[in-house]
């Protein structure tokens, strides 16, 4: 009698494989779930960009932009970056002072 291979007991069936020739329609199910297989090539235009807002600041910026990157408003991030400053003893107080440096300004259209 045969050895039950790896951890199946004796008598379970081997797991399954899907292949997707056997699957009908598996380029629109594909294209549904991720995009049109034609567009699966690196494009650096379709990239979001950090960059220090113009329209949504108090001082340089630079938590509106980050806000914009990351889709949520920016009181929140100012609200968390006060926070962490007073509980971090200023650590992101010279962070945001080297995004100012570091973190281009949004180009105006």
């Amino acid at each position: 009698m045969r050895q039950p291979a790896g951890n199946r007991q004796a008598g379970t069936p081997p797991p399954t494989r899907v292949v997707i020739g056997d699957f009908p329609d598996a380029h629109r199910y594909v294209a549904r779930q991720h995009g049109p297989m034609t567009d699966n090539y690196f494009n650096p235009e379709n990239l979001k960009k950090l960059r220090r807002s113009k329209t949504n600041r108090m001082i340089a910026g630079v938590c509106g932009g980050v806000a914009d990157y990351f889709g949520i408003e920016a009181i929140l991030v100012r609200i968390v970056l006060v926070a962490t400053a007073l509980i971090s003893l200023g650590l992101p107080v010279v962070l945001y002072a080297a995004g100012w440096l570091l973190i281009p300004e949004e180009e105006t259209v």
